[in-house]
């Protein structure tokens, strides 16, 4: 996958910092109505083309067809049975995410010691996330992560963070404020979905 197709965009922005949502996969004829919606608009989002002021929304059910639309690009980063929900301000995601796999998948390395004997083998994982955003700035703040029904804190939620989620999704930024593209100006996390407003 070449450089351009990583950039930060709102929606992966949103989902990066839960499992590292990317643009490819199925093509378009075969894809469920939600989910070439949710291609078409995130496409419009990405010609930077709509006019100031222009709000998209994508849809609950449209994100949640594109999450399975990309399902063989999670498994390829051992993540599957992917799912979320949203609330308002946040988003919780679940899947089964084998680390190890998804180690040697991002870096061609097997994993550490610790890596190893903390996170072998496919465990179930929940990650809830609050999101930010405003004058072409957005952040991503973990608020929880559980690893086998376990609250995950501290030092060992800094070496997941570390060991798996920088490696694997390099341009994913968590507890900072990044510029976000295509003249993103803000956007808004609800139950109903996710809103985009188009700035400047």
């Amino acid at each position: 996958m070449v450089a351009g197709q990583r950039k930060l965009m709102l929606v992966r922005v949103l989902l990066s910092a839960l499992f590292g949502l990317v643009l490819c996969g199925a093509t378009d004829d075969v894809r469920p109505p939600d989910a070439r919606s949710a291609h078409d608009k995130i496409r419009v989002l990405r010609t930077g083309k709509p006019p100031a002021g222009t709000r998209i929304l994508l849809s609950g059910s449209e994100l949640r067809a594109w999450v399975q639309d990309e399902a063989a690009y999670w498994a390829s980063f051992g993540a599957t049975n992917l799912r979320f929900t949203l609330a308002q301000g946040r988003a919780t995601a679940v899947g089964d995410i084998n680390f190890l796999k998804a180690h040697k998948a991002a870096t061609g390395q097997e994993a550490n010691w610790l890596l190893k004997n903390l996170f072998s083998g496919t465990r179930p994982v929940s990650v809830t996330a609050r999101f930010s955003s405003a004058g072409g700035k957005g952040r991503v703040d973990v608020e929880r992560v559980e690893v086998n029904g376990i609250s995950v804190e501290g030092v060992a939620l800094d070496y997941l963070i570390q060991d798996y989620v920088k490696p694997n999704f390099a341009d994913a930024r968590v507890s900072e404020w990044f510029p976000m593209d295509f003249r993103v100006d803000h956007f808004t996390v609800a139950p109903s979905g996710v809103t985009v407003v188009i700035g400047k």
